[in-house]
């Protein structure tokens, strides 16, 4: 019983994100600006290594408000494709980098920001060029 409260919660915050996102994404279609929405990587949701302190992390950390229900946010997104000028899952941005990245579960030190960054200018230069040549 629990679990299905539990699960019917994160079913309402993941349908309020939803809809915030679609009404920024409107809004944007509205105004004439770009917006791309992705879903961050939180530590457990990529293929590499796990230093020891994340691997402690994961073990001793309580994640059940967010991993068991990680997948709806990803559904939400992909929903998006059509409103949004661009929507990318990043959650395997890590895959293969098998160094410390995260300080708890949801946030990197400065490695894992510059891969996140990389990642973000990578999808968002092809909008920009694009919008460049409009003009």
């Amino acid at each position: 019983m629990a679990i299905d409260i539990e699960k019917k919660k994160a079913e309402e915050k993941v349908s309020l994100w939803q809809n915030r996102w679609n009404r920024i994404c409107d809004l944007g279609k509205q105004q004439n600006f770009d917006v791309l929405i992705t879903l961050q990587p939180v530590l457990g949701t990529s293929k590499r290594q796990h230093s020891n302190y994340e691997q402690n992390l994961l073990q001793n950390v309580p994640n059940d408000t967010v991993f068991p229900y990680y997948h709806l946010y990803i559904n939400a997104l992909l929903k998006l494709n059509d409103t949004c000028t661009k929507t990318y899952d990043l959650r395997n941005v890590f895959d293969g980098i098998n160094q410390p990245l995260f300080f708890d579960t949801a946030h990197t030190g400065d490695l894992g920001n510059k891969i996140v960054a990389d990642k973000l200018y990578e999808l968002s230069l092809p909008i920009v060029l694009k919008k460049n040549n409009e003009n």
